[in-house]
């Protein structure tokens, strides 16, 4: 009679358990959700954008059809405003259209941490160029380099 487990058996099951435990460990991680102002920035470029332009200056393609003015975002960020800003998102306000049905407030927030995110990279002063170093004229003697020290 045949043994029901022989140990080749064994063996060859704990092997490819052995290959297969790290492809299920992979599969069983959840994938890294994005940050803030990346989502933010999605949901900007398919709802708001239009009327609102890609920097929030209130120039976008929409605008000039509207019978009043789109507002100029930038600046008029501030935290104390948070609520009143993340309303104006959900549930309109004069001209803008509400959009509760399709964001809900974590969303609406999003999008103010994309516009913050907008305004610190639009405010930085330009860095200046590099200054690229000096080479010395063909009359000149170049700089010996430190000798070092014993």
């Amino acid at each position: 009679m045949r043994a029901l487990f022989t140990l080749e058996a064994c063996l060859r099951h704990i092997v490819l358990l052995l290959m297969l435990l790290p492809m299920a460990t992979f599969a069983a991680q959840p994938r890294k959700r994005p940050a803030d102002h990346v989502r933010g920035k999605e949901i900007w470029e398919r709802s708001c954008w239009q009327c609102h332009g890609k920097e929030a200056r209130g120039d976008g393609p929409a605008a000039a059809d509207l019978a009043v003015d789109v507002p100029d975002l930038r600046g008029n960020l501030a935290g104390s405003r948070q609520k009143e800003l993340v309303d104006a998102i959900l549930h309109g306000r004069s001209a803008m259209p509400a959009f509760s049905e399709e964001l809900d407030i974590y969303d609406a927030r999003k999008i103010l941490v994309y516009l913050r995110r907008l305004e610190e990279e639009s405010s930085k002063p330009d860095e200046p160029a590099p200054t690229p170093p000096t080479i010395p004229a063909d009359d000149e003697p170049a700089e010996d380099p430190p000798s070092p020290e014993k």
